[in-house]
């Protein structure tokens, strides 16, 4: 028989082999179509796809948007920390002159 992927290539495992012996050995990964030789899916499934790139730029996203909350989020809790400095000032010197008591 011709036409067998040969060692060497990126979806041959198994060095050439026949889908006979490709099914002897992977007995469970086998697709079976009527009328077609039995193929095992190991040299059926191309390589998987490389979309490293769209992983990367997600997590890159993610930690720019946390970054950019966090840097929020400090300058708002400063901003109402010298709100409440004022406001205490304020109320300090609010009881020295109502005469309260």
């Amino acid at each position: 028989m011709t036409g067998w992927l040969t060692g060497g290539g990126p979806r041959c495992a198994g060095g050439g082999i026949s889908p006979h012996q490709a099914a002897a050995a992977y007995p469970k990964l086998i697709v079976k179509r009527k009328k077609e030789v039995a193929m095992p899916l190991i040299l059926l499934q191309a390589a998987p796809p490389a979309n490293l790139t769209y992983l990367f730029a997600a997590f890159a996203v993610c930690w720019i948007v946390f970054f950019a909350y966090a840097f929020f989020l400090t300058r708002r809790r400063r901003e109402l920390e010298q709100e409440w400095a004022e406001l205490e000032a304020e109320w300090a010197a609010g009881d020295g002159e109502s005469g309260e008591g």
